[in-house]
C-alpha cells in the first residue's frame, strides 16, 4: 500500500516563511495610530490644614502632619520662610503638589490662631452615621480632648474623651475619635 503525503504542511511552513519575511521589512508593516498619552505631573493644593511638625534649619522646608496621621513635605517660595518657632502651630497651606515627589511648593502659608479645638470633619451641619468618626487638632492639657455631641435641640446625646498626638504641652495635635452612636 503507498502513503500519499499530503502537501497542507508543506503549504503552510511557505506561507509562513513569506509572511515573516514580507513582515520583516519595515516598509510592509501595518502602521497604528500614535497612542495619545496625557500624564499629569502636578496638582493644585488649597487649603492643606495640618500642624507644622519640622522645619528646615534656613526655613526654606517644613513638614506638616495631618489629621489622619499622614506627613506633607512643603517646600517655600524663595524669600519666604517658616522658623522653627512655629512648630506645632496651625498652617493652612496652598499651591502646586509635584506627584512624582509628593512635595507642595507653597503659594501661601497663613498661620492659623484658632481655638484649642479645632474639627475638621464632620463639618457642622453635615448628616451623621454611626460610627462617627472625627477629625481635628487640639491644644489641650495633657493631650485629652473632652467632647461631647449634641442633637439639634442642643440636647447631648453621648460624651467622652480622646487623646491628640502633639508633640509637646502647648503645640496642637491631630486628633481621631470613632464615636459609636447610641440608637435613638
Amino acid at each position: 500500500m503507498k502513503q500519499r503525503t499530503s502537501l497542507l504542511p508543506i503549504l503552510v511552513a511557505i506561507a509562513i516563511m513569506f509572511g515573516v519575511a514580507y513582515l520583516a521589512n519595515p516598509a510592509n508593516r501595518p502602521k497604528l495610530p500614535e497612542p495619545k498619552i496625557s500624564v499629569q505631573t502636578e496638582e493644585e493644593i488649597s487649603g492643606l490644614l495640618g500642624v507644622i511638625d519640622s522645619v528646615a534649619s534656613d526655613g526654606s522646608f517644613f513638614s506638616v502632619l495631618l489629621p489622619d496621621g499622614g506627613i506633607e513635605e512643603i517646600i517655600m517660595n524663595e524669600g519666604d520662610s517658616v522658623t522653627a518657632n512655629n512648630v506645632g502651630l496651625l498652617a493652612q497651606v496652598s499651591g502646586i503638589r509635584e506627584l512624582s515627589t509628593r512635595r507642595i511648593t507653597a503659594d501661601e502659608v497663613e498661620i492659623i490662631n484658632e481655638p484649642n479645638v479645632f474639627v475638621t470633619s464632620p463639618e457642622k451641619g453635615n448628616t451623621i452615621t454611626s460610627p462617627l468618626v472625627v477629625f481635628g487638632f487640639a491644644r489641650v492639657f495633657e493631650q485629652v480632648v473632652d467632647w461631647r455631641l449634641k442633637d439639634s435641640d442642643d440636647n447631648i446625646i453621648t460624651n467622652g474623651f480622646g487623646y491628640t498626638h502633639a508633640r509637646d504641652i502647648g503645640m496642637y495635635g491631630p486628633f481621631r475619635l470613632d464615636i459609636f452612636l447610641p440608637v435613638i
